[in-house]
């Protein structure tokens, strides 16, 4: 079960003085916090805090990097994404993210990175939802094929890296902060000599 940690501080200068799981389900939690703010005042917030999600850039031998078109929503809406998805766990370590990572690119896209790092871990910036974001970074891919949960309908896409610009500019991703962890990721694979 997820618990907060009392009397940490969060950067809008409020502090929880106490925190309790109030509903529970597969997806997320529901926490009644008691906070108090720096001029004193307290209130009670409920706050809904979602496992961590992981999110794959790959790129291949060909230097292409690997997108997804998925078919998402009760009404099947097509976009273009990033390989990601949820933890199955509040509290995940380093390595268990990495594992979820590499499993989101094999089966969503169907490619195996012999190498994947860290880019960035972000908390979604809001008082009443809580979640982190990890975005990695892969290469050394090899094809060998999706492995689709029952329903999921997912095409690889390959972009090529010196075309990705151009591409975003005609097509857009699911969020920005996807395409944000694209050129976040083409800065990784240029400083790692992977691109030119």
């Amino acid at each position: 079960m997820y618990l907060s940690t009392h009397g940490d501080c969060v950067p809008n200068g409020m502090k929880i003085l106490s925190s309790a799981v109030v509903y529970t389900c597969p997806i997320f939690v529901v926490e009644e916090r008691r906070v108090e703010f720096d001029e004193g005042a307290q209130e009670t917030r409920w706050v809904v805090v979602r496992p961590p999600n992981v999110s794959v850039v790959a790129l291949t031998d060909a230097k292409e990097v690997v997108l997804i078109r998925e078919c998402i929503g009760k009404m099947q809406q097509e976009v273009l994404a990033l390989p990601s998805g949820k933890m199955h766990m509040f509290h995940p370590t380093d390595d268990e993210l990495k594992k979820e990572a590499l499993w989101e690119l094999e089966s969503e896209a169907g490619y195996r990175a012999a190498h994947i790092e860290l880019m960035s871990a972000r908390e979604n910036p809001s008082d009443y939802l809580e979640r982190t974001y990890y975005r990695y970074a892969a290469w050394g891919v090899e094809e060998v094929g999706q492995q689709l949960e029952t329903g999921e309908k997912i095409t690889p896409v390959l972009v090529a890296a010196h075309t990705i610009d151009e591409f975003l500019s005609r097509h857009e991703l699911e969020s920005k902060s996807e395409v944000q962890a694209v050129h976040e990721a083409m800065r990784f694979f240029k400083k790692r000599a992977l691109l030119k």
